[in-house]
């Protein structure tokens, strides 16, 4: 009889070890499904778009600008530069940095270097996740090498961005809408809407006017007339804005910089 309860016992106790495990299990899957799901929630690379990202390494930086099926450009920086650096001087629309231990060589595979930062557990990401990383690599792997193209920026000694480099910004989905976008300055500082101007334009905007606000304000508005287009979307990304639907006068789109603005890494040069 004792035997028997014993036996009883361990068949019970080694049940409960299973569901224990299995609720163990259970509980670390979901834990990761909602990671996962929040990492790819928060992506912002669709495979479709002009995508740039910014490396920095221990000894360099470099841009990697990415549009799938067009061309992919390899921007390599002279010198340890930072994102506020190359918006502030070059209006260079960046839309994520990754900080990574490794350092790269100039004869490197842009799709090798991706893959050694989405592999590396110490890889940081600023507006960009290992996603979107990822997924540049998927983009990029089967490109022979020669189809890259690349080259150096001296960054102290270069005041204005090389217009010949200039093509390798324009996001192909913003010149095809032809969408008319009119920027206004509420921030109150000099320079600002002008600023803005030389940053879309590089992505292929089509500006119509930069206009001075009646009167200066805090927050910045994105405002946008008829269907949500891409261009829109890039520019809340831009600008870290939501849109709204509203009154754009003669424009498809209007963007009115409040002083908040100031705090984008475009505006630091004229920040008061």
């Amino acid at each position: 009889m004792r035997e028997r309860v014993t036996e009883d016992t361990g068949k019970r106790s080694f049940r409960l070890l299973w569901v224990f495990l299995g609720i163990v299990f259970l509980l670390v899957f979901v834990s990761l499904s909602l990671k996962i799901f929040q990492v790819v929630r928060k992506s912002t690379f669709d495979g479709r778009h002009r995508f740039v990202v910014l490396l920095i390494s221990n000894e360099r930086s470099e841009v990697i600008s990415l549009e799938p099926g067009v061309n992919v450009f390899r921007l390599v920086l002279s010198s340890k530069t930072t994102k506020k650096d190359l918006a502030a001087k070059f209006s260079l629309p960046i839309d994520g940095v990754v900080e990574t231990e490794h350092s790269f060589s100039k004869g490197d595979h842009v799709a090798s270097i991706l893959l050694q930062i989405v592999l590396d557990p110490r890889t940081t990401y600023d507006s960009v996740t290992f996603f979107d990383i990822f997924r540049m690599y998927l983009s990029t792997f089967r490109l022979p090498k020669r189809e890259i193209l690349s080259a150096l920026l001296t960054t102290s000694s270069t005041k204005e961005f090389p217009v010949s480099l200039k093509k390798y910004f324009v996001d192909k989905g913003i010149v095809g809408e032809k969408q008319v976008i009119a920027v206004e300055n509420g921030a109150g500082v000099s320079g600002l809407a002008q600023k803005f101007e030389q940053t879309i334009e590089l992505l292929g905007a089509n500006v119509v006017s930069v206009t001075t606000a009646r009167e200066t304000q805090q927050p910045t508005y994105i405002f946008y007339s008829g269907k949500k287009t891409y261009t829109v979307h890039r520019l809340e990304r831009l600008l870290h804005q939501q849109a709204e639907e509203g009154n754009t006068g003669v424009a498809d789109i209007l963007v009115i910089l409040g002083r908040r603005s100031l705090t984008d890494d475009f505006f630091a040069t004229l920040r008061t």
